[in-house]
């Protein structure tokens, strides 16, 4: 079990209560809490010269694309957990995006960049599969892990540029709101960290 769930009182013997109370007649039950992924920043006014940039919806891999938010005990470990009672107010393919075009509004060569909208036209489109967002519990300490692929697509369907990143931070979180603060540290910073390259492919596109 997860370190915030111990912290947040999401324990065997909790549940085990529940479980009693419930079967003696009471319909209490714990509350569900819900998260969401925003970024700290404005994403969809023009800046300047430039393409303009449709976000697509993230892929997301098992067992992240779901609304329960994932732990795992052990870095290298095949079992995973689930906050029952703390999950994700809305997708991850659609709360990414939001974020990914808030870190490259201001990208030399960015006239715009948005979730893609109907209705709206783009020169390029950015894609992103993740493959991996959790908290991760070790003898070591608690951290926060994402991987993800990054893909510019041209109006032609080509790939214009592609690339691989990850991050990693340390945390000591006691609530589940303070590991999504985290996790959303995370995302920025991966995200910050392929500025550069996304401005070349866009200068190379244009």
């Amino acid at each position: 079990m997860s370190a915030v769930a111990r912290r947040a009182g999401v324990t065997f013997g909790f549940l085990s209560i529940a479980v009693l109370a419930f079967t003696s007649g009471c319909k209490a039950m714990p509350t569900t809490h819900y998260y969401v992924l925003e970024p700290r920043a404005g994403a969809s006014d023009d800046v300047g010269a430039g393409l303009t940039v449709g976000v697509l919806p993230f892929e997301v891999d098992p067992p992240y694309d779901q609304d329960r938010i994932v732990y795992r005990i052990g870095a290298d470990s095949p079992k995973v957990g689930f906050y029952e009672y703390h999950r994700w107010a809305a997708p991850l393919s659609r709360m990414l995006p939001r974020i990914v075009s808030a870190a490259f509004r201001d990208v030399e060569g960015v006239r715009r960049i948005e979730p893609v909208a109907s209705g709206h036209r783009y020169d390029v489109r950015l894609y992103g599969r993740v493959i991996t967002l959790e908290e991760v519990d070790t003898a070591g300490g608690q951290h926060v892990r994402m991987d993800l692929v990054l893909t510019l697509i041209g109006s032609d369907g080509s790939t214009l540029w592609s690339a691989a990143a990850s991050g990693r931070s340390d945390t000591s979180a006691d609530t589940v709101e303070e590991l999504v603060t985290k996790i959303r540290a995370v995302a920025e910073r991966v995200f910050a960290g392929q500025r550069e390259g996304f401005a070349r492919a866009l200068a190379s596109a244009g």
